[in-house]
């Protein structure tokens, strides 16, 4: 069983440890984590709601006919939820998150994670090209945020889905979830959101990358978001500065923007999510509030009814993190 906490909005890749950095930079992407995400406040006691939570493989048919295979976590019990779609790092696999999805799926929400053609569970030799990856990663995002016949054929009993729509990702993944509410690449229509998207919760998502994303990339990013990073979030000699994933933050309008920011946090929260074989120190403490914060931030700004929280997420700091609004 997974806790859930509510709030009240204030309204006013993975990259694999022996994988050569420069594929990591031609798929743009896993490690560009590091967000100037600042003052986290203290998270408010809430009432824990959770729901019992089942997870299946399944396949995903393009209209091409391109098959993609995707996880589906959701609640084992009967209601109306929202959909959302969440984007893994470069070469990482949906199954690889299931301690971020799982809790977030027990908090009533429909979780469908398409498995991109770059993870190292589909091995290819040669890699697909960059523009391809870029292609299909946003084509999987696009069809599942569609509630397409075979996610729901396998929904539950008594399980129907809502209109809302969360786009969520890390890393790479993270900016497919951005682009969905309206960022764009360069070569992408900007301002295009995805029909139904009301959030976006992004881990770590990329920088500005010259060529791919540009300083304008998230000027029309028109959905709340949560950006989640920490300070430690870097890949040495491709990302040396973990304030560089703040470009999110700073570029997207002003308004419902959030900013959380681990202290000591890397990528991968150590070794929870992502790269769950990598040595690295406890980092789970600081994973606990990020998840706290994440579900306060979807039952603001969705219509989840799954748990009640008094006190709204607001600016501040504590020992393990910080958060700031824009």
């Amino acid at each position: 069983m997974h806790s859930v906490n509510r709030i009240t909005p204030n309204r006013s890749g993975n990259r694999p440890g022996n994988r050569p950095g420069n594929r990591l930079a031609s798929l743009l992407l896993a490690g560009l984590a590091v967000v100037l995400l600042s003052a986290c406040a203290t998270v408010p006691d809430c009432s824990p709601t959770a729901l019992p939570v089942s997870s299946t493989e399944l396949t995903l048919t393009h209209l091409d006919g391109r098959e993609a295979r995707f996880t589906l976590w959701q609640p084992d019990q009967a209601g109306t939820y929202p959909v959302m779609v969440f984007s893994h790092g470069a070469y990482a696999a949906p199954e690889r998150y299931d301690a971020l999805l799982g809790p977030l799926a027990a908090m009533g929400f429909v979780v469908a994670a398409p498995l991109h053609i770059d993870s190292e569970l589909i091995a290819t030799d040669p890699p697909p090209p960059p523009a391809q990856v870029w292609r299909t990663r946003k084509e999987d995002f696009a069809r599942l945020l569609e509630a397409p016949p075979e996610l729901v054929e396998a929904l539950g009993p008594g399980i129907s889905l809502s209109d809302e729509k969360i786009a969520a990702g890390h890393s790479y993944g993270a900016f497919g979830a951005q682009v969905a509410a309206g960022a764009a690449a360069v070569g992408d229509p900007p301002g295009q959101v995805e029909r139904g998207v009301k959030a976006v919760l992004a881990f770590s998502p990329p920088g500005l990358l010259p060529g791919f994303i540009e300083p304008n990339a998230w000027d029309q990013l028109a959905r709340p978001q949560l950006l989640l990073t920490g300070t430690s979030d870097v890949l040495p000699g491709f990302i040396d500065d973990w304030r560089a994933h703040a470009a999110a933050y700073r570029q997207a309008p002003a308004g419902d923007q959030w900013l959380w920011a681990g202290e000591g946090v890397d990528h991968y929260f150590g070794n929870v999510f992502g790269r769950l074989d990598r040595e690295a120190p406890d980092q789970r403490p600081q994973f606990d509030e990020a998840l706290a914060v994440s579900q306060r931030f979807l039952a603001a700004y969705t219509s989840s009814p799954l748990a009640v929280c008094s006190d709204p997420l607001s600016t501040g700091s504590t020992a393990l993190a910080s958060i700031e609004q824009r």
